[in-house]
């Protein structure tokens, strides 16, 4: 049984990550919520590794909102990764959860990727 404060929401986006030793790539995202985001994932990537994220979300209003936040894998399986936001500063948690009260496109549950 999963035990989440925040509900997870399909939202339409993508991610640049950036991992240790410096490789870095884009992908999809594949669900968020205030503790973390899902993202379309194809690569071995091992629980427990840090990560730097350049989100971007598309909203309705055309007006994408993008964040910079550090993260740590927490779980993967094919095709997925969950990743935990680390130490993410207040105003971009606030930004963060208007975003997904407010947006019409986000909906909760999780999407196929």
């Amino acid at each position: 049984m999963e035990h989440r404060w925040s509900e997870r929401r399909a939202v339409r986006g993508r991610v640049r990550i950036g991992f240790p030793g410096g490789a870095t790539t884009e992908t999809g995202v594949w669900n968020l919520s205030l503790g973390g985001v899902g993202i379309v994932y194809h690569e071995p990537a091992a629980v427990g590794t840090r990560v730097q994220l350049s989100l971007r979300l598309e909203t309705l209003t055309d007006v994408p909102q993008s964040y910079r936040l550090s993260g740590e894998v927490v779980h993967e399986t094919t095709g997925h990764l969950g990743i935990a936001f680390l130490d993410a500063d207040p105003e971009t948690m606030r930004s963060l959860r208007t975003a997904l009260e407010t947006d019409p496109a986000s909906h909760p549950g999780r999407v196929a990727a």
